[in-house]
């Protein structure tokens, strides 16, 4: 386990950097800042298992634990089954569980309404058994399963815009937090190009894209956002209907 000063002293750093990639147009970012060295050593449900040395739980608790409270998304200490994998994206989270044979799978959206209100709206959508079934055995058998988190990988880059994906798992009372910032902008690094191809097989097994239209479909907003991020997504059909009213206003 790396314990020594140094290593908390650099852990604590490269957690920063994620913080600020993610909430760096935030206006609370003081205060998170501020609060950083409280929650980054906190404990929590973790005294029931045990963290693999090749985790990293700071960042876990510097962002993770607002975004499952924020979402209402249930943790990974909270479930039940024998093994858990989840893959978080900037707006999604995958889910594959078993208990003993039984092997489902989920995957999530989530995105918070522009303005002041900030309502969320969340929808997760039941994978078929036969696809659950391969992205299981995709998961426990590809390389990225294996590999550390980023702060343990030489030369890993981190910066303030891209995306940070997330893996965790829940190994009966083993669990395991890792993270990766923009797998895309690191150059020579053999794991980046494993998490990369990772990414895209989670994505060409689970045909994601049929519930992601699904859930921009279902989406009652008109103007959203991604968690920690401060620019809107507008609905094309509310930019057509401006355009129009524009249009409109000219004419007169």
């Amino acid at each position: 386990m790396h314990n020594t000063v140094y290593d908390i002293i650099a852990a604590y750093r490269q957690a920063t950097l994620h913080i600020l990639t993610v909430i760096s147009h935030m206006h609370n970012l003081t205060a998170i800042l501020l609060l950083a060295p409280t929650l980054a050593f906190s404990q929590g449900n973790f005294d029931n298992y045990s963290i693999t040395d090749d985790s990293d739980t700071t960042f876990y608790f510097q962002f993770m634990e607002d975004v499952m409270t924020t979402f209402e998304l249930t943790s990974i200490m909270d479930k039940q089954d024998d093994f858990v994998f989840r893959s978080w994206g900037p707006s999604s989270l995958l889910e594959i569980t078993r208990t003993e044979d039984n092997i489902e799978g989920t995957v999530s959206y989530f995105v918070m309404e522009s303005g002041k209100k900030k309502r969320v709206f969340v929808r997760s959508y039941q994978l078929p058994p036969l696809t659950s079934a391969k992205l299981y055995d995709y998961v426990i058998t590809s390389e990225a399963y294996q590999l550390p988190s980023s702060n343990f990988i030489d030369n890993w880059a981190n910066g303030f815009d891209g995306i940070t994906f997330i893996y965790e798992t829940k190994d009966k009372n083993a669990i395991s937090f890792k993270y990766y910032w923009t797998p895309s902008a690191q150059e020579g690094i053999l794991e980046a190009e494993i998490i990369t191809q990772f990414n895209e097989e989670l994505e060409e097994l689970g045909d994601f894209d049929q519930y992601a239209k699904a859930f921009d479909e279902e989406n009652p907003f008109s103007s959203y956002m991604y968690y920690g991020t401060s620019y809107s997504i507008i609905k094309l059909e509310e930019r057509g209907k401006a355009k129009k009213k524009k249009t409109r206003d000219n004419k007169r």
